[in-house]
Parts: structure tokens; sequence; C-alpha cells
């Protein structure tokens, strides 16, 4: 029978399993926690400066002559037209409006129209609200480079140079290249380590001796410690790349990254919290429980004595 006072670290040690496999399996396909995410590509108003999406170059694309459109009329166009404009050929590149990054892998989706279609209702129709489309396998050694998404989801006709991405967004998503595969390890290891504790402690806990106080807390000690690293280094890629994109992709081709308010990050430190108390309370076992269970054990042995005594 499990003692009431082994509950605590154990619903303590449920808790960080359940969160930090959250965490971990986020995104794993389109309707498994999608918005919970490092940090989220806005490209639904992309603005490919490989092209040179000008003035000329629009007017030019006009299945008409341009000898046919007064150069007066040209000069009139208001400049909000030709970004419009703009946007709609990169529509045709065939990238999606958002690309958010998980651990393993990364989800797309599109900007969704809610309200009234035709906007004849009560409820205009407006383009606030996204839906993910699509998640890429999940793999352990992934790591999140919008270069090379973006290479494999171009038509045929555009090259990833038509996009005017500067090299150093590829740079930074490389150089952290190898933290993402860290950052997979620790949660993964924190994970398994997490439920081990459940395991143990509604087994062997409710023995209450030093020797399994010592085991689970040991455990306990390097889950905390697996998680913490993960959540550091979630919490390091998130900041930095989202500033490495904005950086050199806000301005030039007006993609802008963003996180996802801070779900992923709370997620992460919370299970290392509760993995923390966890491990303090097997501390405090490990100090006290042998006291406790020997106490315990003489109770026992004095209630048998006097059950025998009043036997004979």
């Amino acid at each position: 029978m499990v003692r009431f006072t082994v509950i605590i670290p154990v619903l303590l040690s449920v808790a960080a399993f359940v969160m930090s496999l959250m965490v971990l399996l986020a995104g794993k396909n389109p309707n498994f926690l999608p918005n919970v995410y490092l940090f989220r590509l806005d490209t639904s108003n992309i603005k490919p400066s490989g092209l040179n999406l000008d003035y000329s170059s629009i007017i030019s694309s006009l299945p008409i002559s341009t000898d046919e459109i007064p150069e007066s009329i040209i000069d009139q166009v208001p400049s909000s037209l030709i970004d419009d404009l703009a946007q709609t050929v990169a529509k045709q590149l065939g990238l999606k409006d958002y690309y958010y990054s998980h651990i393993m892998n990364y989800c797309s989706g599109v900007v969704v129209l809610t309200g009234d279609p035709d906007g004849s209702g009560p409820n205009p129709a407006t383009g606030n609200d996204t839906r993910v489309t699509y998640c890429s396998p999940i793999n352990g050694l992934y790591a999140f480079n919008p270069v090379d998404i973006f290479q494999t989801e171009l038509i045929s006709n555009y090259t990833i140079n038509d996009l005017g991405i500067p090299s150093e967004v590829e740079s930074g998503a490389k150089a952290l290249a190898v933290a993402y595969k860290v950052m997979f390890i620790c949660y993964t290891i924190g994970v398994a380590l997490s439920g081990l504790c459940v395991l143990l402690g509604l087994t062997i806990g409710w023995m209450e001796t030093r020797a399994v106080a010592a085991i689970v807390g040991l455990l306990s000690i390097l889950s905390a410690l697996a998680l913490a690293v993960g959540a550091s280094i979630a919490t390091a890629i998130s900041i930095q790349l989202k500033n490495v994109f904005n950086e050199h992709m806000g301005q030039k081709v007006n993609v802008w990254a963003d996180n996802d308010g801070g779900t992923f990050i709370a997620l992460s430190w919370a299970a290392v919290l509760a993995m923390v108390l966890a491990m303090i309370y097997w501390a405090f076992g490990c100090c006290c429980g042998g006291s406790a269970g020997r106490r315990r054990r003489e109770r026992r042995e004095q209630r048998k004595h006097e059950q025998m005594m009043r036997e004979i």
C-alpha cells in the first residue's frame, strides 16, 4: 500500500513528466499542441528582395503593352497598391504563411479568414486567425533551418536566391544546430527519469527507508538537472534565433519571428521546478526516513508483543 506521504513527490514527478513530455512532443502532428513552439516565422507578408518587385517589373508583368498605359497614370499608382501586388506575387512562390519551430520538427500553417467571407454579414472577414496544416516527421537530430525549409517548398520556377535572404540567417541557424540536438537529448533524459521516479515512488516508495529515498532522490536530481539544461538551451535558442531572424530578415524581406507568448518556456521551467520540489522531498526522506521507519517497526513490534501477552 502506498503511504500518503509518498503521494506528494509522486504527484510532483507526474506533473514534471507530463509537462516535459508535452514540450518534447509538441507539434508532432497538426492537432497536437501546434501552438506550443520555440518561435514562429511570419512569412505572410514576405517581400522577396531578390525578385526586384518594383513598379517597372510589376507593370511589365501585366498582359498588356506598357505603351498603352499613359505615364501620368503609372506615376499616380500608390505605393500601397504596389506593395499589395508584390505580396500577391510572393504568394505564388509556394511558401506558407507561418513556420513553427519545435524540438524535433517544424510545422507550417496559413492565415484563415474569420467572420463572413463575402463581407456582407455583421462580422466582416478578417485574416487574423491561423491554422497549422503540416508538420514534418519527428527527428531527434532535427535542427531548424529556414533556408532549407524555404528551398524545399519553393516552386520550381524560383530559387532561394530570389527571396534575398541574407547569409547571416543560415549561418545563425547552423551555429545553433548542435544546441538543438543537445536540447533534445536533455529533454529525453529528463522525461525518462521523471517517469522512472513515478514508477519507483509508487512501487517501493512506501518502504520509506533511507536507501529508497536516496535512490529516487538521485534520479530526481538527474531529471531536474537534465530538464534545467534543456530549458536553458530552449530559452537561449528562442531568444537568439528570433533576434537573428528579425535583424536580418525583418526589414529586408519582411519576415518576422515571434514566440508563443512564453507557453513553451513556462512549461519547461515548471517541469524543472516540480522535479526540484520532488528532489527536496526525497532528500528530506533520505535524512529522516530511516528514523521514521525504525520508529514504525518498533511500534509494530510493541503491538505484537502486547497482543501475545493478552493471548497468554
